[in-house]
């Protein structure tokens, strides 16, 4: 990794930060005595996945068909296997937003974070779906 560069020193050459950043470098800026990693967004992406997989549980006790996000404590029920998936994926977004609003200081969310940037990094509905369950 290169030298840690300051805010002002990295926002004069943006352009050498992003090449070498693009050449799987991370970048490290300094502002204010608070560091912050610059890396690519696929890469980014690429190691999330591997550090925080989810693991939905299908229930199918009862009528219908239920789904247990543990990662994020929520849950679907529906008709179809299909359907509650459908509804797990609104629970997950919704968790997502909800979280990035307000839960991520609290004791019992703080240490989500991970699994909520995968979320929030999916490009739609159906790369939600995909991250939850690998379809």
């Amino acid at each position: 990794m290169g030298p840690v560069l300051k805010f002002s020193q990295a926002r004069n050459s943006m352009s050498r930060v992003v090449d070498r950043v693009q050449a799987g470098e991370p970048a490290v800026i300094e502002r204010r005595g608070v560091k912050f990693l610059i890396t690519s967004f696929d890469e980014e992406r690429e190691l999330l996945a591997g550090a925080f997989g989810f693991h939905p549980q299908v229930l199918t006790d009862g009528p219908g068909v239920g789904i247990i996000l543990p990662e994020f404590g929520v849950h679907s029920e529906a008709d179809t296997l299909e359907q509650a998936e459908e509804e797990l994926v609104d629970a997950a977004i919704d968790y997502a937003e909800d979280w990035q609003a307000v839960l991520r200081d609290a004791p019992n969310h703080a240490d989500r974070r991970g699994w909520v940037w995968r979320i929030a990094m999916a490009d739609d509905r159906d790369a939600v779906r995909r991250i939850l369950f690998g379809q």
